[in-house]
């Protein structure tokens, strides 16, 4: 049967009964609550006789500290993996801290269609973060003068965000600009204005920031948020119905209380994120990303960083799996399979001319390269656009005969990009 990591690792939610294994593993650890001590049993925390497979995974998070009880909160309402649950909930957490933080992840909320929960969860967070706005369009300068003008700083919450990704209108790239380097404490926008519009103005674009849309972001906003993937629900996922004049109530009196926590653990935190050690996985920005929420984690829910560790590892994976899949990277690793096999000489090393290197290409049929454009194959100026990022041109053998490629110019590119497989 596949584990809730190989699932998640192909984009699948856990069924109802696997997420309460999963869960029933994580009610086996003795957590601290926010006191240090270990918290009463579970079950003391829940409505007698509520007894849905959902609600004991629930039942799970509650009791545990303040994390955990945002987690168990966002939990009676939507369907989640619990550990992205556990990512929401600490990013949330988090939020309340973002003046500690260097830099502090987006966070986007996507699904494959509508009617996956993503407005839904939107609504329970903004009951929870801290001095959020919810809105589903905002212009570029709204963005930069609410930032500038709210203390504490505001959580924007963009709900049908899928024009941030749309190339070619100008607003939309201009808010993808801000909200690329908006991750980062400190960073300002400058604009034109005062009386005559000759004065040069500064406003702050660092806050935390959560995105909800169809489809997946691209680019470098992707790399600078924390995914979290929602599926339309099954008959297994059981949630409660959410009735605003009941649920808010609730959401407030949480927020109260992850105020309060945040503001009596704020010097700890920080002491904890100034000498904490990143996650060990490839993608340094990623795991720069996830300090705030290890920081948070290592206060108020030390036993649950595994799980952090467990989604950061299968965002690495990912990542990977993208990466191979780029038509650079996958041209780079067919090139380095081909030079493998090619006989160096002691004029030229390992060289192959232009129209050769093209033919072993074409020759791999699982590849793209005979039908790379337009179904035409690769040739000898789309192969040389592709390498040149990496800094491979094609050259003249050493005789001077024949235009094509060193092995050894492409030494470093492979040693950056591709698995280490010597040649």
């Amino acid at each position: 049967m596949p584990t809730v990591k190989k699932k998640l690792r192909n984009g699948e939610h856990a069924d109802a009964k696997t997420r309460l294994g999963f869960a029933a593993k994580l009610a086996a650890l003795p957590i601290p609550g926010e006191d240090g001590q270990v918290s009463r049993d579970f079950s003391e925390h829940t409505d007698a006789g509520h007894d849905s497979r959902v609600s004991q995974v629930r039942r799970v998070f509650l009791g545990y500290g303040v994390v955990a009880e945002i987690a168990a909160f966002f939990a009676k309402y939507i369907a989640l993996p619990d550990e992205m649950l556990l990512v929401a909930s600490a990013w949330t957490t988090a939020a309340w801290l973002s003046d500690v933080w260097d830099r502090f992840p987006h966070m986007a909320i996507t699904s494959p269609e509508k009617r996956c929960g993503k407005t839904r969860f939107m609504q329970l967070i903004e009951l929870v973060a801290p001095n959020p706005y919810s809105t589903s369009n905002i212009s570029p300068p709204a963005i930069y003068r609410l930032i500038e003008s709210q203390t504490p700083k505001p959580t924007l919450l963009l709900d049908e965000a899928q024009s941030i990704s749309r190339r070619g209108s100008e607003a939309s790239e201009v808010t993808r600009e801000m909200l690329n380097a908006g991750i980062d404490r400190g960073t300002k926008t400058y604009r034109c204005g005062g009386k005559d519009r000759d004065e040069v103005l500064s406003f702050s674009i660092y806050s935390p920031k959560v995105f909800a849309l169809i489809g997946d972001l691209d680019g470098v906003l992707a790399d600078r948020c924390l995914p979290i993937s929602m599926k339309r629900k099954t008959d297994a996922d059981v949630v409660e119905q959410y009735r605003s004049r009941i649920v808010e109530p609730i959401g407030h009196e949480l927020r109260a209380k992850v105020e309060a926590w945040t503001a009596a653990n704020r010097e700890k935190v920080a002491k904890v994120f100034d000498r904490l050690e990143p996650f060990s996985i490839a993608n340094d920005r990623m795991a720069e990303l996830l300090m705030p929420l290890q920081a948070v984690l290592e206060v108020a829910d030390k036993k649950r960083l595994p799980i952090l560790q467990e989604y950061a590892e299968l965002l690495d994976a990912k990542d990977r799996e993208a990466e191979r899949m780029s038509p650079g990277v996958r041209l780079l690793t067919a090139c380095k399979e081909i030079f493998a096999r090619v006989k160096p000489t002691a004029k030229d090393g390992r060289f192959l001319k232009t129209p050769d290197l093209i033919v072993k290409l074409v020759e791999r049929s699982e590849e793209p390269w005979a039908r790379l454009s337009h179904g035409e194959q690769i040739n000898a100026e789309t192969l040389a656009r592709l390498l040149r990022p990496y800094g491979i041109k094609p050259d003249r053998s050493k005789d001077q005969k024949h235009r094509g490629y060193f092995a050894n110019d492409f030494q470093e590119a492979w040693d950056r990009y591709t698995l280490k497989n010597p040649v």
